[in-house]
């Protein structure tokens, strides 16, 4: 299986599953070491932004996360969550030179393209669907 796809609650508890499952995921197709700190860095602030900031608190939302490493270079990882309308590829640049200068927000989001090949956000079907090319 060169794909892996989860549906989750978009609750930070569900970090900790999604982290077990791609460290197995990562085992059966022997990622090197690199590649699975990219991964697990991406998913982690990919998870905990869409569990803090994608719903309501009062809403029960869900998120899905496709990983697909059928690609011999690349890994593909794709999340969808139909909470609120946010492009992450849209003006979230970060302005200070260290992080000591910076407010919190937006280092997560800068990390996640610096590690990636591609960043394309879509919203499809009243969904958000960001899908992220990282090497592998």
């Amino acid at each position: 299986m060169k794909i892996l796809k989860l549906t989750l609650p978009a609750k930070i508890d569900s970090l900790r599953k999604t982290e077990d499952l791609i460290e197995e995921f990562a085992e059966t197709h022997k990622l090197n070491p690199k590649t699975v700190f990219n991964l697990r860095l991406i998913i982690e602030e990919i998870v905990v932004n869409i569990a803090s900031y994608s719903y309501k608190p009062d809403e029960n939302g869900e998120f899905s996360i496709k990983v697909d490493c059928s690609d011999k270079n690349n890994i593909v990882l794709t999340f969808i969550d139909s909470g609120t309308p946010f492009d992450p590829t849209e003006n979230q640049t970060v302005h200070a030179d260290t992080l000591s200068e910076t407010s919190p927000g937006g280092w997560g989001l800068h990390i996640v393209k610096k590690l990636s090949k591609q960043v394309k956000y879509s919203r499809e079907n009243n969904k958000n669907v960001l899908e992220i090319v990282i090497s592998r």
